[in-house]
């Protein structure tokens, strides 16, 4: 008898579950429940097919169940602003121009006049001196080296002027003494052999007179004797120099940013090769940017360029523009094989609170507009062809909260880290004026025509 009545309440809830199918009406569905008859049985099937409507009620709900369901949609309105294509990248900033003090003279640094911070001018101010004792001594030497060498030129020039006249007088005492005994050959006074010796004589005279050189009208000397004055000379100078460029004096004008050297330390070893004083120009400042050679086609020379930097002080920051690009790359690093180029800025706002020696953020403006339709990126979508579209809201005159989906092809241009520019207002296709309400997140499910309801924002 249990049997039997498993089997009818099995044959009626099969029943229920098909009439529970074939309809979605909330009242139906209600009825269709209430018409179990649970008992206390043990019965798989009866226990599945409970759980399956209640899943199946579950699903129903969840997808919106009666027709009046409508999607929600977060809508934006299309307006013109700024918006920019920028790229962001840090570096050091520097001055124009800068130039680091060294020395080759090992000798004590004697007097040091300036400090970090002191302005300097060029070819007036004295930065230090550098103990120049030893160096006075090897002038000493140097001179006397130099006068030595033009004494003996000179010693050695009179010996050779005066050798040189005496080769000349017997020149002239042997041709007169050659020319006389040929005249007495002529006539038989002397023999060939006394003409022989007149002229062999003669000729030696000659070869003597012969070994002197004339420059300009004057004689020549001894050229070893020119180099011994111009080395000795070289010397001299050498240390004049020397000397002299141990009274240190600004070469440029600007301000003192490191002094590494200390009064009594050896000029040409300050240590860790650094450089004794270090000035620039720090009235003109500017940034060294490496740009990667894949972002490099997007710059070009007088693009502006907005730093950032903490000393500036959140939100603020300086206005600058690119004034260098080299013609070069570089290795971005030893093990990278990327490359980079070298890229100036020129600071352009004066009297701000930047400094040399730190970094700052760069965020140089690669196309901008000032008055652009734009819109976040989340509203573009493409379709397969590669059009770009847009979802617009075209609302109901009389209840502004909901409207229906128009998708619109739609001409993007310049594009942000979170915008893109429109060159055109894509509602201007339609031959009646909407407000210009679009979907902030376009999503391809929408159709055109669906019915959204508008979230505030």
């Amino acid at each position: 008898m249990e049997k039997e009545n498993i089997d009818n309440i099995d044959k009626e809830i099969d029943k229920e579950i098909e009439e529970l199918m074939q309809t979605s009406a909330p009242k139906k569905r209600k009825k269709i429940l209430s018409n179990f008859k649970f008992k206390k049985i043990k019965s798989k099937k009866l226990l599945f097919v409970l759980a399956l409507i209640v899943v199946l009620l579950f699903l129903m709900k969840a997808c919106g169940g009666g027709k009046n369901n409508t999607i929600a949609v977060s809508a934006g309105m299309l307006e013109k602003k700024y918006i920019a294509e920028t790229l962001s990248i840090t570096g050091p900033i520097e001055g124009t121009d800068s130039v680091e003090i060294t020395s080759n003279l090992h000798a004590k640094v004697s007097e040091l006049y300036v400090k970090e911070g002191d302005k300097v001018k060029a070819g007036e101010t004295v930065l230090l001196k550098i103990d120049t004792e030893d160096l006075e001594k090897q002038l000493q030497i140097a001179k006397g080296n130099y006068d030595l060498a033009v004494a003996t030129k000179g010693e050695k020039q009179k010996e050779d002027e005066r050798a040189y006249a005496k080769a000349k007088q017997d020149l002239d005492t042997a041709k007169l003494d050659y020319d006389r005994k040929s005249a007495l050959f002529q006539t038989g006074d002397i023999s060939k052999v006394d003409l022989d010796a007149a002229l062999n004589a003669y000729n030696d005279a000659k070869r003597n007179i012969q070994a002197f050189s004339f420059e300009d009208g004057k004689l020549k000397t001894d050229e070893s004797l020119d180099i011994q004055i111009n080395n000795a000379k070289a010397e001299y100078d050498k240390i004049v120099d020397m000397i002299e460029d141990a009274k240190v004096v600004a070469p440029i004008d600007g301000t003192v940013t490191r002094v590494n050297v200390k009064v009594g330390r050896f000029a040409d070893d300050i240590g860790d090769e650094k450089a004794m004083l270090t000035i620039e120009n720090l009235e003109n400042l500017q940034m060294k940017l490496n740009i990667s050679e894949y972002s490099i086609g997007k710059i070009s020379l007088g693009q502006k360029v907005e730093i950032q930097a903490d000393i500036l002080g959140e939100g603020n920051s300086v206005m600058g523009e690119i004034t260098n690009i080299s013609p070069t790359g570089e290795l971005k690093s030893q093990t990278a094989s990327e490359r980079v180029i070298p890229v100036t800025v020129q600071v352009k706002d004066k009297n701000t609170k930047l400094i040399a020696g730190i970094n700052a953020r760069a965020r140089i403006i690669i196309n901008e507009n000032e008055e652009a339709f734009s819109v976040p990126i989340s509203a573009v979508g493409k379709l397969p062809d590669g059009k770009n579209v847009m979802q617009f809201i075209l609302t109901d005159k009389n209840d502004k909260s909901k409207g229906i989906i128009k998708t619109l092809e739609v001409e993007t241009g310049i594009e942000s880290d979170i915008e893109v520019e429109l060159k055109a207002n894509p509602l201007d296709v339609l031959d009646v004026g909407y407000e210009p309400l679009y979907n902030i997140s376009y999503n391809p499910q929408l159709m055109d025509g669906t019915e959204v309801v508008i979230i505030p924002q």
